[in-house]
């Protein structure tokens, strides 16, 4: 039988018509045009920002998810004085650590910039020197959070002590008024360069039931930190820390976030984000977070050691973000 041209033709058509639709349906899905690359700067040799780019990666690697994975470009801004070539522009900068965010604020590219792991006061120095978007993920705690820690761990007291550098003034009626949400009277000492630690530390515990270790560059230094646990220890004042370091070192209980959460808290945001979801968002402190108690230090100072997890959930409840 002869061939038929205009069934020929049809056929070939469809043939090419599903082809392309084949081929469309995989871009779709594959996430590269659509999330474009990321570059991410980080310090390799820094174990715990290696710990945070693990995280942020298993973060982004959702197969499941119509965007696919996200190309990663990583820059080690110690070895390599400019980033890697690319074709294009990234879509994103990410940066873990304040080097590498330092590095980052000198570019030119008109990128987003998404800074994580570093301190609050880091990230606004360097955001001050540029008006290009910047979000952040901060290493600090939230101070509400560790006002929260401390009346679910010492339900009787009524005064809580902090020490801040004389640049946290200007925050003083902020303090205040976190700290009355959880039914307390604040007693905040200032502390300048030239102050004397010991006597302002005697002053936060000769005046406070309990004691919250804020994070303040200007203050907690080795031999300060050193010099308010062992007084407070001394005259049986209860330390709330926001480190692994001072809990270990002699706080009750500290309020802190692993490199590996604060890796999933940004993946979280930047999938989101490339969803379409809405805007990438500004700086914010990490939304997950450990808590820890030194159970030798509470057994000393006469201070029951409460479940954790039962701990933890009292204080997301407290402060808003729990299940």
């Amino acid at each position: 039988m002869p061939n038929n041209p205009t069934r020929c033709r049809d056929t070939v058509r469809r043939w090419i018509g599903h082809c392309l639709g084949l081929l469309l349906l995989g871009t779709l899905c594959s996430g590269t045009p659509l999330a474009g690359q990321i570059l991410v700067a980080h310090d390799p040799q820094n174990a715990a920002h290696a710990s945070v780019l693990e995280a942020l990666r298993t973060s982004l690697s959702d197969k499941a998810d119509p965007i696919g994975s996200p190309q990663l470009a990583i820059w080690d801004v110690v070895r390599q004085p400019a980033p890697p070539d690319a074709d294009t522009p990234p879509r994103l900068i990410v940066t873990i650590g304040s080097k590498a965010a330092a590095a980052v604020n000198r570019l030119t590219t008109p990128a987003p910039i998404f800074n994580v792991f570093l301190p609050k006061t880091a990230y606004e120095q360097l955001a001050a020197q540029s008006d290009r978007h910047h979000a952040a993920i901060y290493l600090d705690q939230p101070v509400i959070r560790q006002f929260a820690v401390a009346r679910a761990l010492l339900p009787a007291s009524q005064s809580i002590g902090m020490l801040v550098g004389s640049a946290r003034e200007q925050d003083a009626a902020e303090l205040r008024a976190k700290a009355a949400q959880f039914d307390y009277d604040l007693n905040l000492v200032t502390m300048a360069p030239e102050d004397d630690p010991a006597e302002r530390i005697e002053q936060v515990i000769d005046h406070s039931d309990l004691v919250v270790a804020f994070y303040d560059h200007q203050v907690f230094r080795p031999g300060t930190a050193k010099w308010l646990l062992f007084l407070a220890f001394q005259a049986g004042r209860p330390i709330i820390g926001f480190s692994q370091a001072l809990l270990k070192a002699g706080a009750v209980a500290a309020v802190f976030s692993t490199p590996e959460q604060i890796g999933q808290h940004a993946g979280e945001r930047i999938r989101h984000w490339l969803s379409g979801h809405g805007a990438l968002g500004g700086p914010e402190p990490p939304r997950y977070f450990h808590i820890g108690v030194n159970g030798p230090v509470a057994e000393a100072l006469g201070v029951p050691v409460p479940d954790i997890d039962d701990l933890q959930h009292r204080v997301q409840t407290a402060e808003g973000t729990g299940p």
